[in-house]
């Protein structure tokens, strides 16, 4: 946002996290919920126990626990974000978009998504 302060940068981009993740949680909850009851209504009598199987509350703190995890995981980009003065390319204009991570979290975040996309490509398959 042009001419906004620090804390105002903040805090539009910690709203629109925690509300993507409150949104993601809510859908999460109702396929869930929609899940278990077709899976009860259209499985065979021969499964023992799956009448019995039903959301409960502790299903629906993990809601909870997204909209917490939006407002930790939105916090470090949020600040980063806001330090203002957009990076500059070669030349001295205003470049579009960085090319690399900076400092050690975006390089330990980039080696933390190849590592666990490798351990589940070569993960074995539950059959």
């Amino acid at each position: 946002m042009l001419g906004a302060s620090r804390g105002r940068l903040v805090q539009q981009l910690m709203t629109e996290s925690v509300l993507i993740a409150f949104a993601g949680g809510v859908i999460g909850l109702l396929i869930g919920v929609l899940g278990v009851d077709a899976l009860v209504a259209s499985a065979p009598d021969s499964i023992p126990r799956l009448r019995e199987a039903a959301s409960t509350a502790a299903s629906s703190g993990h809601g909870a626990r997204l909209v917490a995890t939006g407002l930790l995981f939105g916090i470090a980009p949020a600040i980063h974000a806001s330090r203002g003065g957009a990076p500059r390319d070669a030349e001295g204009g205003r470049a579009r978009h960085r090319r690399r991570p900076t400092g050690r979290a975006g390089h330990l975040l980039v080696i933390s998504e190849v590592a666990l996309s490798l351990v589940l490509a070569w993960w074995p398959p539950v059959c």
